[in-house]
């Protein structure tokens, strides 16, 4: 599975819904480590303050990752 092209690797990944399988899954091996835990583990949720104008910005000049975020916690 290793040989796959990272994008498939990276679909794979979209349709985990757990944070729990989703660190199973980048723990079998580094490639999938690289793939997994940054872009899906990291922007699945977002914690965060409506006025932290960086995290909005970071998001909308990366789409991909913008892509990814199925929940958004706004703080007081």
């Amino acid at each position: 599975m290793v040989r796959l092209p990272t994008e498939l690797i990276d679909h794979v990944v979209s349709q985990l819904d757990s944070r729990t399988d989703i660190l199973a899954f980048a723990l079998t091996c580094r490639a999938f480590k690289c793939i997994a835990i940054p872009s899906h583990l990291e922007y699945r949720i977002l914690r965060v303050h409506p006025s932290r104008s960086a995290v909005w910005s970071h998001l909308s000049w990366r789409p991909a990752l913008a892509g990814r975020v199925r929940a958004v916690h706004l703080l007081d």
